[in-house]
């Protein structure tokens, strides 16, 4: 049962966000509701290869809830979501220089809001979660609104890739937009990723800047509107060379993914 799930989570010594959702609880309580908290700590975990069979392994966790913004007068009160703390995340994990073997992907987790959770991946290595907190655990803890948390483990991260520099391009950078049409279940970081993967010598970044759903696109689907920036460092790229580089990745689209460009 779920009940029974969460109770078990609440009690274990494997997690620290169970503290982090007492904090937040206290704050609430006088009347603190728009609160940003994270901790860094052990975690102790069976394991029969480990000294007296307990393993120890650190931990970063963190929780977010109430307004995006603080109060004031020219801004509407908008509550956080998920990909308020997926930023945050993404900004913490940017300084280890590992972000880019970073993955997100939806997954359940008991303790996190159905179809509102994702796994935390490093190089295809399960290292964390994220996501909203299951309602029924809302009510347990007696949580006002939506609260959103994450927890990794941070010993997988903390050797630090001292990034690399490179020389900056002199020539320009060509932008150009699609906007493609894939199922609801599918990933927009899938479809980012595998942009990068087949433009890998001329696209130099890819943006994700709309999501649409609504008149003119079936139900359960939604469309995707995408940014490619393409360079070379050593000439001007040709347009018939730029377009080829787009086809490519329409194509690479359509084929993995069944998408269809958006008219």
């Amino acid at each position: 049962m779920l009940v029974s799930a969460l109770t078990l989570l609440l009690l274990t010594s494997e997690v620290l966000w169970t503290g982090l959702l007492s904090t937040v609880v206290y704050n609430q309580n006088r009347q603190q509701n728009r609160v940003r908290i994270f901790e860094s700590g052990l975690r102790f975990v069976p394991d029969t290869q480990a000294n007296l069979g307990i393993r120890q392994d650190l931990m970063l966790a963190g929780v977010i809830c109430g307004n995006r913004y603080d109060e004031h007068w020219d801004l509407a009160k908008e509550t956080v979501d998920f990909y308020d703390l997926k930023g945050d995340l993404e900004a913490v994990l940017d300084l280890t220089g590992k972000l880019a073997d970073i993955q997100f992907k939806a997954e359940a987790n008991p303790a996190l809001h159905p179809g509102q959770s994702a796994a935390i991946y490093l190089k295809g290595e399960r290292i964390g979660f994220i996501g909203v907190v299951h309602p029924e655990l809302e009510r347990k803890l007696d949580l006002n609104g939506r609260t959103l948390m994450f927890e990794l483990e941070w010993n997988k991260l903390a050797d630090r890739v001292v990034p690399q520099a490179r020389e900056v391009s002199r020539f320009p950078a060509n932008r150009r937009d699609i906007a493609v049409v894939v199922a609801e279940n599918v990933p927009a970081a899938d479809i980012l990723s595998e942009c990068k993967k087949v433009g890998v010598d001329q696209v130099v970044g890819v943006n994700l800047f709309d999501v649409y759903r609504g008149k003119g696109v079936a139900e359960g689907y939604k469309s995707l509107a995408i940014s490619l920036i393409l360079q070379d460092t050593s000439r001007t790229l040709e347009e018939e060379e730029i377009a080829a580089t787009v086809a490519k990745c329409v194509e690479a689209l359509k084929e993995r993914f069944q998408a269809s460009l958006r008219d």
